[in-house]
C-alpha cells in the first residue's frame, strides 16, 4: 500500500494501474488466454504480462543496487 511505501521506505506496484490504464482493465492476453483463472489469481499468461508491465513501468526495481531497498527518493515522499 501508499502507506507501506511512506512507513516503511518500499515500492509500492498498483496493479490497478498496470491493468487498468485510463479505467478499461485487461482481461485477456493478446485478446485469447484470460490474465485471471478467479478473482484473485493471475494465469500464467496473466502473471508474465504484470511481469513485463512492472519491468516496463518500473526498471529501477529490478536493478541490483534495489534488491536490498531503495532511497526514499527514488519512490516518492
Amino acid at each position: 500500500s501508499l502507506r507501506a511505501a511512506r512507513e516503511w521506505h518500499v515500492p509500492y506496484v498498483s496493479l490497478s494501474e498496470l491493468l487498468c490504464p485510463r479505467q478499461e482493465c485487461v482481461e485477456f492476453v493478446d485478446g485469447e488466454e484470460p490474465i485471471q483463472f478467479d478473482h484473485v489469481h493471475l494465469t500464467l499468461s496473466g502473471s508474465i504480462l504484470v511481469g513485463r508491465r512492472v519491468a516496463g513501468k518500473y526498471p529501477y526495481l529490478f536493478r541490483a543496487e534495489t534488491q536490498v531497498g531503495l532511497p526514499r527518493s527514488e519512490f516518492g515522499p
